[in-house]
């Protein structure tokens, strides 16, 4: 791309998947077309989007949906960068290496030239950190994974402004805020929400909502404002994460 702007034109593409992949992919280049007609010069994917959104189900079969990356849709999206003069943040599930899997995002410059592969991980799959099959956010959150995770992010904050996405209009619906902000905010990084209006709410009055929202109050004289959020947090926890149904089973059984 050439030489960074102050501002530039950032284009999300958002579409209705179907189980046809080389339709999602028509799709895709169809909506990533109109977003650079309309002046996006970065267009980002939704993701996953060659396929319906699998994350949330185990089935060994979903792993034939994992290619390469370079593969065969970064090599078709390139020759689109490339045509359309505009940068591409590509969604792929991709097989790094045998039994290696990766939800990656494949970044690829207005040259048509890959800039970088961002490759997430999602909760690890380890029943440790569950209990009668939910998730504790407690556990997860003192594991060497999860720790070693934070101070890569803290590690990025000393060069770039960092930014995590989730899909949840409301922040306090989301894992990211109870589980990952919350510990951020501990280690003394500033954290934001941002809403769907696009209103910014610090975390310190995320939290206080929550206290609100549960309808706890959030004065008293026997306990600090942190005891009075971790309370919070724990009730809310309750509510949202997530539950391995057959987890659940077993410790039912």
């Amino acid at each position: 791309m050439p030489a960074a702007a102050d501002k530039f034109t950032v284009g999300l593409i958002q579409m209705r998947c179907s189980a046809d992949r080389m339709s999602n992919l028509d799709l895709a280049i169809e909506r990533i077309r109109e977003a650079a007609k309309r002046g996006a010069q970065i267009i980002s994917t939704q993701e996953l989007f060659l396929s319906p959104y699998f994350c949330r189900v185990e089935d060994a079969d979903l792993f034939d949906l994992a290619e390469s990356i370079p593969g065969a849709t970064t090599e078709v999206m390139a020759k689109l960068a490339r045509e359309l003069k505009v940068a591409l943040v590509v969604s792929i599930f991709e097989r790094r290496a045998a039994g290696i899997y990766h939800n990656s995002a494949a970044v690829l410059d207005a040259d048509g030239s890959m800039l970088g592969i961002y490759r997430k991980m999602h909760i690890p799959d380890d029943p440790s950190y569950y209990e009668n099959g939910r998730v504790q956010y407690g556990r997860l959150s003192q594991s060497a994974l999860f720790r070693s995770g934070l101070h890569r992010v803290l590690d990025g904050t000393e060069s770039y402004k960092l930014v995590l996405l989730c899909a949840e209009k409301e922040p306090l619906a989301c894992h990211r805020t109870l589980l990952v902000a919350r510990a951020l905010v501990a280690l003394g990084v500033s954290v934001t929400h941002i809403h769907a209006d696009g209103s910014l709410e610090s975390h310190n009055d995320a939290m206080t909502r929550l206290i609100r929202i549960l309808g706890m109050s959030d004065k008293d004289l026997y306990r600090s404002k942190e005891e009075l959020i971790a309370d919070a947090c724990a009730l809310q926890e309750r509510r949202i994460a997530y539950v391995d149904e057959d987890l659940r089973a077993e410790a039912s059984a």
